[in-house]
C-alpha cells in the first residue's frame, strides 16, 4: 500500500536514478515499516514546473501515503530516511526537498482485490490474498 510519490521539474531525474530511488526505497520501507515487497509503489511524476512563494524554485516533492497505525516515532523515521536517500541519489541538498506523509485509513483502501488490515493484522490478510491467488 505506501505510494510514494515523487514529484519533480521534467528531467530532473535520470532513469537510472528512478530505478535507485525506487530500490532504495522499497529496501527502506520495508526496513523501517515492515511489510512486502509487491505492496510498495514508487511513482515518478515530472512537472512542468515547481514555484514557491510565487517564484519558480528547483524543488523536489515527496509526497507518501501509508495506512494509518503508526507511531510519531516510525513516521518521523521514514520521512527522515527517504528524503536523505533522495537527496543522496539525486546529490542535491535536502533542504530543496520537501517531504510529507499522510495516513489513511486502511478501510478505505484496496490492494490486490482485498481492504487492508490494520497495521499489525498483516500476517493474516498476506496469508488470504496468497490462497485467492494459488500461493
Amino acid at each position: 500500500m505506501p505510494i510514494y510519490r515523487i514529484m519533480s521539474e521534467r528531467g530532473a531525474i535520470s532513469s537510472g536514478q528512478k530505478h535507485e530511488i525506487a530500490e532504495a526505497l522499497v529496501e527502506m520501507h520495508l526496513r523501517v515499516a515492515g511489510g512486502a515487497r509487491w505492496l510498495v509503489n514508487v511513482v515518478f511524476e515530472e512537472l512542468e514546473s515547481v514555484f514557491v512563494g510565487g517564484t519558480p524554485a528547483k524543488r523536489l516533492l515527496i509526497a507518501t501515503t501509508i495506512r494509518e497505525g503508526r507511531g510519531a516515532e516510525a513516521k518521523a523515521k521514514l520521512l527522515a530516511e527517504y528524503s536523505s536517500l533522495v537527496s543522496r541519489v539525486l546529490d542535491i541538498p535536502t533542504s530543496d526537498i520537501i517531504a510529507g506523509l499522510d495516513e489513511v485509513n486502511p478501510d478505505n483502501v484496496m490492494e490486490a482485490g482485498f481492504i487492508l488490515p490494520r497495521v499489525g493484522e498483516e500476517e493474516a490478510w498476506m496469508k488470504k490474498v496468497l490462497a485467492s491467488k494459488g500461493h
